[in-house]
């Protein structure tokens, strides 16, 4: 996506090249409008379906320009500069790729707290040294983190993916270049047969792997060079082919050309993020690519029949491409700070900032980048003077650049600075549970309790209409934060007796034991039923292991990767549950567990097996303890940071149960009746009427859009503790 399209075709003679001459492929142009289009639209609006594999379209044209432009330049002087190669790489990257970085950093720097800004400033490490992507790769394998906000650069993954190409290709093609040509003695046109053979091979190796990665490690494959090296090789081997186009008959042109562009937008509505990719669904887009760039290659046609590519709106999106690219994920990003996600103002001022920032960038930065003098060799007075020339085209645009971005720099912090901060709403300060009128009138002679007097807070909540000041501060809010609160790593994961055992926490001289089971989301519950049984005399033992539910099910990774582990650990807790013997066995598993079933089927259907795992989890240990109360899930909410903005109100932050959630909830009533356990339905501590508040009191509910905070898990000892005190004995 960041490569130039002009073909330099003058070949040595016999060296079996087009006909020579320069000229710009506007349809190439074309091609990156339209993928940079659909990536920003799919970030934008979540539309269309499969708006990202406009990346895909990039890698491809990126192959076939690069690749072409190396073998041109080797059979034009038989030889590749690798110096020079990097050179061009370096000016035609690295300046705006560096001034997004430093934007971001302090965009990050003036809107986030103090552990989210750190967290940016990483990112923003790894993609200068062009490394993103296997970063990336490394946060989203961690379940932990699966809840958090989305790094704004977090798109400098496909840059990396091709400048780690682009380290090993060229001096790759060089070697397989030189050992056929001065080793081998073969001719020229041999060597370009060579190239294309590794490439090939290279290429076949590169699907092979994505084909096996994909299904079993989906997220490492999006982001893994080793998994997408076969897109920017399929452009490379057509590059290695362009010359034998040269004979392609006209009338097949078009077809050709009409038949990737039609592949390319079917890509786009039909590919989601639910199939397996990017092997094999990627092959659509790539193939349709290849299509599109063999249509118009070995001719000097501008391929007019091809009017959405080539047309003036199309050439001028694919030459700021690059720059919108860079920009426009930030701007969604830090949009979000201040309007609610999906609004409109959300949507018109995100497109509005990247493309104003995009245009700016590519006329103050990549064109005067790319035409200085910077890394070109020559004697000093030569560069002198060069640099001069340069200064005289570029420097007036560039002085009045640098006056409206001092301005923005001055005026935008200013502003930011001056706007006064929202009054708390009346009632939302901290303190003890207190019942409202609405709550205590409902029922004068009931007596008031717990959980009476939380429905009242959450009324409050619900009927707000500013933001509290939150504690804690919602730019501190993280799933990372939260696990690393909680326990220490040790005891997040529990897979051993031992574990078990050094992880224990409350009294040892009560003869009173607690085991809670589950997934993370019973180690989010964790702090709520320290605070209201350990004061009861009970010591906890957890049993706890990320994504592995309370449910005797098989299921998947949130990743999609499998999890053999979690089949073991259901037949080691009903072991360790016989060895303590506990008074009372909580469990609790997120409703989300329905989307990773192994097995086939329905939504509905996976929340019946759910259920039924549940059930036999229960019976399986319902001779080793006294007591089974199961916690239902909490339901889903909002981040947060994306709804508590500028301009936002508490009722952007108000959800509802959604159906899967109500399903699975109501499947493990069904199983559970008739069982020695008992169900404590948990909406009620969250929702009123069906509806969600995103904080109750000063305090926000959520952690990212699933996982209890811990003051607020905490904030529930009490109602926890009147569920256990009221729940019967079997």
């Amino acid at each position: 996506m960041s490569q130039s399209s002009v073909l330099q075709t003058t070949g040595r003679p016999g060296a079996g090249t087009s006909s020579g001459g320069t000229h710009s492929r506007r349809d190439i142009q074309g091609l990156r409008a339209v993928a940079v289009v659909a990536v920003v639209l799919d970030h934008v609006l979540a539309w269309p379906s499969g708006g990202f594999v406009g990346v895909d379209v990039f890698f491809v044209v990126s192959g076939f320009l690069i690749t072409g432009l190396l073998l041109r330049e080797w059979e034009r002087s038989g030889r590749i500069s690798l110096l020079g190669f990097s050179a061009r790489r370096i000016k035609r990257i690295l300046p705006a790729a560096i001034v997004v970085l430093l934007a971001t950093l302090a965009a990050a720097a003036a809107l986030y707290g103090s552990r989210q800004f750190e967290s940016v400033a990483v990112d923003s490490l790894f993609a200068f040294l062009v490394t993103a992507n296997w970063r990336f790769a490394a946060i989203g394998t961690d379940y932990f983190r699966s809840g958090d906000a989305v790094s704004p650069l977090q798109h400098f993954w496909s840059l990396s993916v091709e400048e780690q190409y682009y380290l090993v290709w060229p001096g790759l093609m060089l070697l397989v270049l030189w050992l056929t040509v001065s080793v081998a003695r073969r001719p020229a046109s041999a060597a370009r047969t060579a190239v294309g053979v590794v490439i090939g091979l290279l290429t076949v190796a590169s699907f092979a792997w994505a084909m096996t990665e994909s299904t079993a490690n989906p997220t490492v494959a999006y982001f893994s060079t080793l998994s997408r090296a076969w897109e920017l090789g399929a452009g490379a081997i057509l590059a290695v082919l362009a010359g034998r186009l040269a004979h392609l008959p006209a009338a097949v042109r078009p077809v050709l050309a009409w038949t990737g562009l039609a592949g390319i937008g079917v890509s786009f509505a039909l590919i989601d993020d639910e199939l397996p990719f990017p092997a094999p669904w990627a092959l659509l887009p790539v193939l349709s690519t290849v299509l599109v760039l063999a249509a118009n290659s070995g001719t000097r046609s501008q391929a007019t029949h091809l009017l959405p590519l080539t047309n003036r709106v199309s050439t001028f999106l694919g030459d700021i491409s690059y720059s919108l690219y860079l920009w426009h994920f930030p701007a969604v990003v830090f949009a979000g700070s201040f309007f609610p996600a999906g609004s409109p103002l959300l949507v018109a001022s995100s497109l509005i900032a990247a493309l104003v920032l995009s245009i700016a960038s590519y006329h103050l930065i990549e064109q005067p980048a790319q035409a200085s003098p910077l890394l070109a060799g020559g004697r000093r007075r030569e560069r002198r003077q060069a640099w001069h020339t340069w200064w005289g085209v570029f420097g007036p645009r560039l002085r009045i650049g640098a006056v409206a971005a001092l301005a923005v720099a001055t005026i935008v912090p200013v502003s930011i600075a001056l706007t006064p901060p929202p009054p708390p709403p009346a009632g939302a300060a901290p303190g003890p549970l207190t019942p409202t009128a609405s709550a205590a009138s409902e029922s004068p002679a009931a007596p008031v309790t717990a959980a009476t007097e939380l429905t009242g807070r959450i009324e409050q909540a619900l009927a707000s209409t500013t933001f509290p000041e939150f504690d804690p501060p919602i730019a501190d809010l993280s799933t990372e934060a939260l696990f690393s609160s909680v326990t220490t790593p040790d005891c997040l994961d529990i897979t051993t007796t031992q574990q078990s055992i050094d992880c224990e926490s409350g009294p040892t001289d009560t003869g009173l034991d607690v085991v809670v089971l589950g997934d993370s989301f019973a180690i989010a519950w964790s702090p709520g039923i320290k605070a209201a049984l350990e004061p009861l005399g009970y010591r906890i033992h957890p049993l706890t292991r990320g994504e592995c539910p309370a449910s005797f099910v098989s299921v998947t990774h949130g990743t999609g990767a499998a999890y053999p582990e979690c089949d073991e650990i259901h037949e080691w807790r009903q072991e360790r549950v016989a060895e303590i013997a506990p008074e009372l066995t909580i469990l609790a598993q997120s409703h989300g567990t329905i989307l990773r079933m192994t097995s086939p089927g329905s939504p509905a259907e996976h929340a019946e097996e759910l259920a039924a795992g549940l059930r036999r989890t229960v019976d399986g240990i319902s001779s080793s303890s006294d007591r089974m109360i199961v916690l239902s899930s909490p339901p889903e909410g909002k981040q947060m940071r994306e709804c508590a903005t500028a301009f936002a109100s508490p009722a952007d932050c108000v959800t509802s149960p959604s159906r899967e959630f109500a399903t699975t909830i109501a499947a493990e009533k069904r199983a559970l009746e008739g069982s020695p356990a008992e169900h404590v339905d948990t909406l009620g501590w969250f929702c009123a009427h069906q509806r969600c508040p995103g904080f109750v009191g000063t305090t926000p509910v959520h952690a990212d859009s699933s996982h209890l905070t811990i003051q607020y898990s905490t904030m529930l000892a009490d109602v926890i503790a009147e569920a256990v005190t009221s729940a019967p004995t079997p």
